[in-house]
């Protein structure tokens, strides 16, 4: 009897598979799973593709749209990324739950203040423009400018007040800008929207128009960083420019995720549906 009834005490406690997985739903972080992984590597393969091609493929130097700075996706899409970027995700935000709405404007605003400080302004020049200069690079002026600027020249040190001289960028480490951008808000908006995309996948159905705006203009990104790797920037300017770009994410989607405290402060984009 005291056997059997420790078989049952055993046997009553061992927790059904929707119970176990229940229990690991409500662990303090989410395990490495696909959807890291996946974005873990999809970007970095993409760039390494990109590198690949410009190298070994002899039509990479041809004349091509996108090897074109005027081409109408640059001008129009990318040299506006995050605007783009912030409307569409507003219009997911819009149709989250509303007690959630602000723990996802909380991570927008993480990742807008991570590119704004980045490529915009840190207490004066951004930090790309610092690390630039940093490194040894300085704003070159053509005779008449210089003079028109005088002594104001040795005193440039952003990228935009070089550009307002008619300046170039000369020496230093330049870090990719658009590869920034580009692998940010594609990195942004997937760990966002990833939710919905494997509850319709899973479930069946098709996707609203939130959510197809927003493939759309990660797709566009995709498209745009692959150009950028095979026809802008040297290897290492494209590098520097990915791994920053990660730094944000993997902060606040894989290692705060993992934190109790910062989990409930930032939420998890697949609690917010």
């Amino acid at each position: 009897m005291e056997n059997g009834n420790t078989v049952r005490r055993r046997t009553s406690s061992t927790p059904t598979p929707k119970e176990a997985a229940e229990g690991i739903d409500k662990l303090p972080g989410p395990r490495t799973n696909t959807q890291q992984l996946l974005l873990l590597s999809f970007f970095p393969a993409t760039l390494i593709f990109g590198t690949l091609w410009c190298f070994l493929s002899p039509h990479s130097s041809d004349p091509n749209y996108f090897s074109k700075k005027s081409n109408l996706f640059n001008v129009y899409f990318v040299k506006y990324g995050w605007l783009w970027t912030t409307l569409v995700f507003g219009l997911h935000a819009a149709r989250l739950k509303p007690s959630l709405q602000l723990q996802a404007i909380v991570r927008y605003g993480l990742a807008t203040t991570f590119w704004i400080a980045i490529t915009q302004w840190f207490f004066g020049p951004p930090i790309m423009d610092r690390g630039f200069t940093f490194t040894g690079g300085y704003c070159e002026l053509v005779a008449a400018d210089r003079e028109n600027v005088g002594s104001r020249a040795e005193y440039i040190m952003a990228s935009a007040a070089c550009r307002s001289a008619n300046g170039q960028w000369k020496g230093g480490h330049d870090l990719s800008g658009h590869v920034f951008l580009l692998c940010h808000a594609s990195l942004f908006l997937a760990s966002e929207i990833w939710p919905v995309v494997a509850k319709k996948v899973r479930y069946g159905g098709s996707f609203d128009i939130t959510t197809k705006a927003v493939l759309s203009l990660v797709g566009l990104w995709w498209w745009m960083l692959l150009m950028t790797s095979i026809y802008f920037h040297t290897t290492l300017e494209k590098v520097s420019g990915i791994v920053v770009a990660y730094a944000e994410w993997y902060i606040v989607y894989v290692w705060a995720q993992r934190n109790e405290q910062l989990r409930a402060f930032l939420g998890a984009p697949e609690h917010s549906l």
